[in-house]
């Protein structure tokens, strides 16, 4: 088996900040009621995680310091606007209980969701525990198990998801929150991201999924908007039908796959280049802090506005987004710069001793 161009390639690419930067926008655009099908871009977010995520696991697999050196750098990426959110969010709204802090805290947002502890300005956080779930328990099988075994359990992961959706549809009380926030149900994303850093080990495979990857992505991503078109009561976020519960997930994210797939191994294409195109850029490395911000920032624009708190009322959605975004990339700037960074720079620096100050983090 020959070696993929992507097995040994560490350096960061700045159009997957692009790529980044799409995710974050359609997820803001969704919030200001611009975008109904704005949530694909937390399951692109997802893919790209399972990508990059498992691209390092993978790297390193063979070291003695495996565990600290990930685990350092991950705390040291995630946790730093998280500890300032959660006790902002808290002081600010006067409101909700420790039980629910503590559960943001330790990444159990989406169980807040569906109970009765919920603050909306803290809801983005059920996306950040999907994904720190997964990073607790795949090193475990990249540091253990041998490369076919990993596309073995990816793909059979692919093929129960939808089964165990269409089982929540069947005896969940609210289908539709269960499927959307919780861990087990939305898998699909990071499985096909991790797929692919593990195909492109290998040249061969390199080969089929730079030609293929455009007709994926075009066909799964016509397919949802079919959907979407064709059954609009059955076929959206809202609904509790086994149609979209049980599949969407795994559609959107076929399209996400192709569409990284596509950016990865066509650097020259128009697509790759806009995505490179330096503001696309900086507003990429500063998504995170975008995302999580968004909430908190709408409820004090809000209060300032004299509009009821987050989450706004659709009407005023659209007019709240050119007084709010703003102000959400001017405060996800400022963390970035001045506090996220300097600690995800330092957490490198004790992890492997090799870090340039132009160097980010997946």
């Amino acid at each position: 088996m020959g070696r993929g161009l992507h097995y040994t390639k560490v350096m960061r690419l700045e159009r997957l900040d692009g790529l980044r930067t799409i995710a974050v926008g359609l997820v803001i655009l969704l919030h200001h009621s611009y975008a109904p099908l704005g949530g694909v871009g937390v399951d692109l977010f997802f893919v790209l995680s399972g990508y990059l995520i498992t691209g390092i696991l993978r790297r390193s697999r063979d070291k003695d310091r495996f565990w600290g050196p990930f685990y350092l750098k991950r705390a040291t990426r995630i946790l730093p606007p998280v500890l300032l959110l959660i006790p902002i969010v808290f002081v600010l709204t006067r409101h909700g209980k420790v039980s629910s802090a503590l559960e943001y805290l330790f990444f159990l947002g989406g169980l807040d969701i569906i109970g009765k502890n919920s603050l909306p300005i803290l809801a983005n956080l059920w996306s950040l525990a999907v994904e720190e779930h997964f990073y607790l328990l795949w090193p475990f099988a990249i540091r253990l198990l041998p490369r076919a075994k990993l596309k073995a359990i990816l793909l059979a992961i692919l093929i129960v998801e939808p089964i165990l959706r269409l089982l929540a549809v069947r005896y969940a009380h609210n289908p539709s929150q269960v499927t959307y926030f919780l861990t087990p149900f939305r898998l699909d994303g990071l499985a096909l991201g991790s797929l692919l850093a593990v195909l492109l080990e290998d040249w061969q495979w390199e080969v089929r999924i730079k030609r293929w990857s455009p007709v994926l992505a075009m066909s799964a991503g016509a397919l949802y908007a079919g959907l979407y078109l064709a059954f609009p009561a059955r076929f959206n976020p809202d609904s509790n039908s086994a149609l979209f519960c049980g599949f969407s997930y795994t559609i959107i994210s076929l399209a996400m796959v192709g569409l990284i797939a596509y950016v990865l191994l066509h650097p020259e294409a128009l697509l790759s280049r806009v995505l490179s195109w330096r503001p696309i850029v900086w507003l990429g490395t500063i998504s995170y802090g975008l995302y999580l911000f968004g909430g908190l920032i709408g409820t004090i624009m809000g209060k300032v506005l004299h509009t009821p708190s987050y989450p706004i009322p659709v009407a005023l959605h659209h007019k709240m987004f050119f007084y709010d975004v703003p102000l959400i990339i001017l405060v996800s700037w400022i963390s970035f710069k001045y506090y996220e960074h300097p600690i995800t720079l330092w957490g490198k620096q004790k992890a492997d001793g090799n870090v340039r100050s132009e160097t980010l983090p997946a």
